[in-house]
């Protein structure tokens, strides 16, 4: 399945789980603390890179090596998860990136959140 055919899937299935409507989201920075802080660091949002957004919105993040699945939230609705099984397959290096729609969630300050399954445990990235 091409990476445009695998996005389109993804935004019909989060479709169905949020009500359709105009929204503005803000990402929240979320400092990493203690020991953990090294390894929270290489998770982080290159997408989207504005604290506004509508219509339809890519989202990304950068995930240590190893990273096995990701998960992208608004608040705490699951929008989608990504695994690295497609790339094992063909030997490529995994693409963790997806694509919402910002009209599906209330006008209003939303909070993004992205969770990575990693070699060191589940790291967050706000």
């Amino acid at each position: 399945m091409n990476l445009e055919r695998h996005r389109t899937a993804l935004a019909a299935a989060a479709a169905l789980a949020v009500n359709a409507a105009v929204a503005a989201m803000t990402m929240a920075a979320m400092p990493p603390a203690g020991k953990a802080a090294h390894a929270a660091a290489a998770l982080r949002f290159v997408e989207p890179t504005a604290t506004h957004i509508a219509g339809t919105t890519d989202l990304a993040v950068a995930a240590p090596a190893g990273t096995t699945a990701v998960r992208f939230f608004l608040d705490d609705v699951r929008l989608s998860e990504l695994t690295d099984r497609y790339a094992k397959q063909t030997g490529t290096p995994p693409a963790w990136t997806t694509a919402t729609d910002a009209g599906w969630f209330p006008a209003g300050r939303h909070t993004l959140r992205a969770e990575a399954d990693t070699p060191a445990g589940t790291l967050t990235a706000r």
